[in-house]
């Protein structure tokens, strides 16, 4: 009879065997990924792709305009031409006029000639747009601009301003009312908005800049896990289908091989994430002093601890959710047209939350946010896109991170279940009876 020292050191020698067989796997795993080139190109490209849809709109926003508005004008008799005149003036920084104005005037009956001439201008490229007055603007307040394209909307609004101001003066002078003390007493509240955190602190929210990290950093979590996923997805099919699997099972536990597929894909993601975080700390060090990068600096403050914190928790748990959904999918499918097939409704589920993104932004904390943020399939896309537009309770974050810690191992208890048949069975995809069956297997 063996003793019960040497029955734990046979049990501990087993162990060490497997964990040894399992890091064999994630190494294999990691390197495949790690050592293309693929993952080297995606690693330089996606800050770039980043700080695109993060901080460009905001910038270019922010820029004044830089050239001269150029139009033609053309009043059909409002009696208002003197006063557009007086009225679009300025100059540009470097001493140019704001506005190249071409004025032209015309009675209502020859304006169809007229208008043909212009049109014709504008598709030579001779002229880039036109603005009729009518001859009863001062009652209607409408104006038309004809252009091949709408145009810089700082633009449009500086030249809608303008031609408010000449029409409003005129109204007033009827009523014989100082304009200048009628434009200071019915000036705009300038609605600033200061987001407060959770202890009072407050702290300026550039609200363009919050959107868009919440919609890149969603991308990147959507990026990585279609990407890591579908590759998992695609070599387990491909070893199924090449019946390299039985070859590895014949070593190793499916369990061992299944775990240390999702483990090495997910130190891979991993292994980027802090890449692209040394990337930018380097950045942020070396031109701190730069004007473009000190504006880099100020619109990232907008975005909270909270909001960087959410991402990192959700980001790995996410990756592990669909992982385990990955490798149970290629365990049951046997060809492309598999593949494609259950690929669409992952895609659809993690895509879902930015369709909604404009309502999540107005009321984060809406019950039926927090409500879907609590659904597996949905917390880690949900709760990244809550942070980014407002401070996420710590309490729902622990609620949210228990929601997928319990989910992933109900899901990796599932697939362990179904991997180990699954990678044996070739023709037909399973049914949903047949997979039942295969989770009572012993």
């Amino acid at each position: 009879m063996i003793s019960l020292s040497r029955w734990f050191a046979i049990r501990r020698m087993k162990r060490r065997s497997a964990m040894g067989k399992l890091g064999i796997v994630i190494r294999h795993e990691y390197g495949e990924v790690v050592k293309k080139k693929s993952f080297l190109i995606g690693t330089l490209l996606t800050p770039l792709f980043m700080f695109a849809i993060i901080f460009l709109p905001s910038l270019l926003i922010d820029r004044e305009t830089k050239d001269p508005i150029e139009f033609t004008l053309v009043d059909l008799g409002s009696g208002l031409m003197d006063e557009f005149k007086s009225a679009f003036v300025g100059q540009l920084p470097d001493g140019r006029s704001i506005f190249v104005i071409e004025y032209m005037q015309t009675r209502p009956e020859e304006f169809d000639a007229l208008k043909e001439e212009l049109n014709n201008k504008i598709e030579a490229g001779e002229i880039e747009a036109y603005v009729v007055v009518p001859e009863d603007v001062l009652k209607t307040k409408q104006v038309e601009r004809y252009a091949r394209k709408y145009g810089k909307f700082a633009d449009m609004a500086m030249i809608e301003q303008v031609m408010s101001q000449v029409v409003v003066r005129e109204k007033l002078a009827d009523y014989d009312v100082p304009v200048e003390q009628v434009h200071e007493l019915t000036r705009d509240v300038n609605l600033e908005f200061k987001q407060v955190g959770p202890e009072g602190q407050e702290s300026r929210a550039e609200f363009l800049t919050q959107y868009l990290s919440g919609i890149a950093f969603v991308m990147i979590l959507f990026g990585s896990i279609m990407g890591y996923g579908q590759h998992l997805l695609r070599a387990v099919r491909e070893e199924k289908s090449n019946r390299i699997i039985e070859v590895l099972i014949s070593s190793l536990k499916p369990y061992d091989l299944m775990m240390g597929k999702i483990l090495g894909l997910g130190a891979a993601s991993v292994t980027q994430m802090i890449l692209w975080g040394l990337m930018g700390a380097a950045v942020f060090f070396l031109g701190s002093n730069t004007g473009f990068i000190s504006d880099l600096i100020d619109n990232a403050k907008s975005l909270s601890v909270n909001f960087f914190v959410s991402f990192a928790i959700f980001f790995v748990l996410g990756y592990f959710f669909y992982a385990t959904i990955f490798a149970l999918l290629g365990s049951i499918i046997n060809s492309e047209r598999d593949a494609q097939q259950v690929i669409g409704p992952i895609t659809i589920t993690l895509i879902l939350p930015i369709m909604v993104a404009m309502a999540i932004v107005q009321n984060p904390d809406a019950p039926w946010v927090v409500a879907i943020s609590m659904v597996p399939f949905f917390t880690p896309t949900m709760m990244i896109l809550r942070a980014s537009f407002g401070f996420v309770p710590p309490a729902q974050i622990i609620i949210g991170m228990a929601v997928l810690v319990v989910s992933i191992a109900v899901l990796g208890w599932l697939t362990a279940k179904i991997f180990r048949i699954g990678i044996l069975m070739y023709g037909k995809r399973p049914s949903v009876s047949e997979l039942i069956k295969w989770l009572r297997y012993k």
